[in-house]
């Protein structure tokens, strides 16, 4: 059993089984409510049971939000997206390019800060020879 955090996922969703007759890996939409893409085509309709469909190596299963890249190699035989160092150091980017690099706040206050300083009036200059100051005289 695998646990999905999805919202868009139900709680029995997919089933990926090794048939050994054709010594490949099968998978079976479980009548999902949002359905389960294989390689960017719908299994089955909302809550249908999909016939079972064989998963090859560099498939992708959408469930929900959530990719899944499958990678099926025969023995100990890796490709090159396999290799750890790979693996990690894409991880890494991933993990860069959806995080914030600093907090909702602090991104909030420098936005309002820059528009502030885009869009404030530029200060009214009076010569002083042209202004007529009446309370003055007044005093």
């Amino acid at each position: 059993t695998v646990l999905i955090r999805d919202t868009n996922v139900s709680r029995n969703h997919l089933d990926i089984r090794y048939d050994m007759d054709k010594r490949m890996y099968m998978v079976t939409d479980l009548g999902s409510k949002n359905g389960t893409m294989l390689n960017g085509i719908q299994m089955s309709g909302s809550q249908v049971v999909s016939p079972p469909m064989e998963v090859l190596h560099g498939s992708t299963i959408q469930l929900g939000e959530t990719k899944l890249l499958c990678h099926i190699h025969a023995g100990n035989d890796t490709c090159g997206h396999c290799e750890p160092g790979l693996i990690m150091e894409t991880q890494e980017k991933e993990k860069a390019a959806y995080t914030r690099t600093c907090d909702v706040k602090k991104q909030y206050d420098l936005e309002l800060a820059r528009l502030k300083n885009k869009y404030r009036p530029e200060p009214l200059m009076i010569e002083e020879g042209t202004y007529n100051d009446r309370a003055k005289a007044r005093r």
